[in-house]
């Protein structure tokens, strides 16, 4: 089998040189083999070691192709599907788009469809309620009837998918959240649109095909449900992750709880108001109106009961003065007064969901009868939708309840608290809790299920190898771990540290270097690329700027990513000088290739927010183990996005530019000659 696999692989890849005109890689083709040797022996009926490849490949590496090349044959030998797995919908979009030139190239034969989350599709079924609003109000057609008429007249054109990405006009937030599918309130093959759903179709044709595209998200709420539930089983199915290096930040807010208070109780309070409409339609001798009666009631008091949850944390010690200056502040044990009001809340949330499930089953029955009334198939989507909005702060309050060991007691190693927070936003207040790794949750729900995996970024690596991502994800012993080399010449890059880097910890002096660097770094036609840490120090740079730099200046939040790259790109086509100054997202995940940007300039080595939840309870937490958190997480983990932000400069095997650090940290302090250990082979100016 795996000769037989190898040799296929070997053809598909020298088809795809040849026609496609790409030239020979070596990092890539040692990713096709390393790829072919681990899952190559896959077994038809299951491999019980679950086969798993980590894979570091830089840019220029292709690894995109490298491994469709070599899982394609793998999983069409073997009847599994290919999963491939991308962080966002535009990643997915993105690498969908590639599909018809490498199946062109590579004479391939396969079938391939990208599939996104049910609230990205439109409900037929909502949409049909919303018309039926205005008929029966007969309101004068405002926006909200324009845009019900201008999705009726799309679908019945016939050409639509139904997905709010292909719709042929801009749709905001509200009026999509009004028409697309919610998970939580779909009735699924009772409802009378079932065959023609827009989810639904995309979720058979993904069951049909040999290879589809998703993001994280997916994945994550597919595995705790046992799999198979959105996707195809696991155990017949080789997953894919891409830009790997994200998979434990997006798996610990998939599986976070989270809630605001007070936006929570006015969204109850606008729902608990469509339901008291809806409540005088039903006949008073009907079943229905005696459980809505009760139901109403119920979430009344719900509602009462977690406006005092705002009131009971001002009123605890260390409360702030001014809640919308401070800091998220961790609870290693959840106060008395609000564990107490916790439970009285859940005690009422329980009653609450109890009623719910019967309204439900009544309404259900009546549905799957085709008995109900357009009314009853209304409240059945409200009521679904409350439920699991109820559900949701159940599962928040029964963590503030049930207290997790303190982040500071003597805890296996393996094993770590979850944490819990409140965050202040304006007079509003967040309660979260969420873990601090996803290991346990991946080990749980994943990796022992998938018939196999492999995982591949271009940053995966740092100081200690792989064994960040190791404890992240909690990848099994079994893995297999490799880092090819880019075959861009990384000498055209050249780091340096100026004369006028200095100690970010001296703000304003830091500042002022900053902005007299850019000054004088200016090229016409010629793109530049700024990354602060925080939003405070670059809108500080752009203020202090010289008129003729700020003309010049794209900032990021003034417009839309697209667009500033956009604004950027037009300058420098007219060999006009451009910079862009961004944060965190521009580091990764943008590509700014030639002229488009020639020089990376880097404010301060990219440490993480010592203010951030999950970083101050995991450096907490490591701490009470006995182990420096700041040696074993904050400097491998500054490593790896500094090799992030450079990542940016070379885009193609053409590609030269500098990058230079203002941070005199990286020459004086012990740490710097590790993190520059991590960085590829740049000429090298410090």
């Amino acid at each position: 089998m795996k000769a037989r696999i190898k040799n296929e692989v070997d053809q598909a890849y020298q088809r795809w040189l040849r026609r496609g005109h790409y030239r020979h890689r070596q990092g890539q083709v040692e990713m096709i083999d390393a790829i072919a040797h681990t899952l190559g022996d896959l077994q038809m009926d299951g491999d019980p070691t679950h086969p798993c490849l980590v894979v570091e490949s830089p840019t220029g590496t292709g690894k995109t192709a490298a491994y469709l090349l070599a899982l394609l044959p793998i999983a069409r030998h073997t009847k599994k599907k290919l999963i491939l797995v991308t962080p966002t919908s535009a990643l997915q979009e993105q690498l969908a788009s590639i599909m018809p030139d490498f199946i062109r190239h590579a004479q391939l034969s396969f079938s391939y469809t990208l599939l996104k989350g049910h609230n990205h599709y439109l409900c037929q079924m909502r949409l049909e309620d919303g018309l039926r609003g205005l008929s029966q109000h007969s309101l004068i057609e405002n926006d909200d009837g324009a845009f019900y008429r201008q999705f009726e007249k799309t679908i019945a054109h016939g050409k639509w998918d139904g997905e709010r990405a292909t719709f042929p006009n801009n749709i905001d937030d509200q009026h999509w959240d009004s028409v697309s599918i919610d998970f939580h309130s779909c009735t699924k093959k009772d409802c009378r649109h079932y065959q023609k759903c827009f989810f639904y179709r995309a979720r058979r044709k993904a069951m049909e095909v040999d290879c589809v595209i998703v993001n994280y998200d997916i994945v994550l709420a597919d595995i705790v449900r046992g799999g198979g539930a959105i996707l195809p089983p696991l155990a017949d199915s080789i997953y894919v992750f891409d830009e790997a290096h994200r998979f434990n930040e997006i798996a610990c807010r998939s599986f976070a709880r989270n809630i605001q208070v007070r936006s929570n109780c006015d969204w109850l309070g606008q729902n608990q108001k469509k339901l008291e409409s809806t409540l005088k339609k039903l006949p008073r001798t009907d079943k229905l109106y005696q459980l809505w009666t009760e139901f109403t009631a119920l979430l009344k008091s719900v509602r009462h009961q977690q406006k005092k949850v705002i009131a009971i944390l001002k009123s605890l010690p260390h409360a702030p003065s001014a809640p919308q200056e401070v800091s998220p502040q961790l609870f290693h044990t959840t106060p008395v007064a609000l564990r107490h009001h916790c439970q009285e809340i859940m005690g009422l949330e329980t009653q609450c969901l109890a009623q719910s499930k019967d309204i439900l089953s009544y309404l259900q029955h009546k549905i799957t009868k085709g008995t109900h009334s357009d009314d009853e198939q209304a409240l059945y989507i409200l009521i679904s939708t409350i439920n699991a909005r109820v559900e949701k702060s159940h599962q928040l309050w029964q963590h503030y309840v049930d207290d997790e060991p303190d982040l500071q007691e003597d805890i296996p190693a393996q094993n770590p608290p979850l944490v819990k927070w409140c965050e202040w936003i304006g007079e509003d207040c967040k309660l979260a809790v969420s873990p601090i790794l996803a290991a346990e949750q991946l080990n749980q729900f994943l990796w022992p299920h998938c018939a196999g995996v492999v995982l591949t970024s271009a940053t995966l690596s740092t100081i200690h190898g792989f064994e960040l991502l190791q404890q992240e994800i909690g990848l099994p012993a079994h893995t297999t771990y490799l880092s090819v080399m880019s075959d861009f010449v990384q000498e055209n890059a050249v780091f340096q540290v100026p004369p006028l880097a200095c100690n970010p910890n001296q703000f304003d002096e830091h500042t002022q270097a900053i902005v007299r660097f850019i000054a004088q770094s200016v090229q016409y036609g010629e793109g530049m690329l700024v990354l602060f840490a925080s939003r405070k120090q670059m809108s500080a740079t752009f203020d202090q700027l010289p008129p003729t730099v700020k003309k010049i200046a794209i900032c990021q939040g003034n417009v839309s990513k697209i667009k500033m790259v956009e604004r950027h790109s037009a300058r420098i086509q007219r060999k006009l000088p451009s910079i862009i100054f961004g944060l965190a997202s521009f580091a990764e995940g943008i590509d700014l290739p030639g002229n488009l940007c020639t020089h990376i300039v880097i404010a301060k080595l990219p440490f993480a927010n010592p203010t951030d939840p999950l970083e101050q309870a995991y450096t907490e937490w490591l701490n009470a183990q006995g182990i420096s958190s700041f040696d074993a997480i904050q400097v491998p983990k500054a490593a790896l996005r500094l090799k992030q932000a450079c990542g940016r400069l070379l885009r193609t095997a053409d590609d030269s530019g500098m990058i230079s650090l203002l941070d005199i940290r990286i020459k004086t302090q012990s740490y710097g000659r590790q993190i520059l250990s991590v960085l590829p082979q740049y000429s090298m100016k410090i």
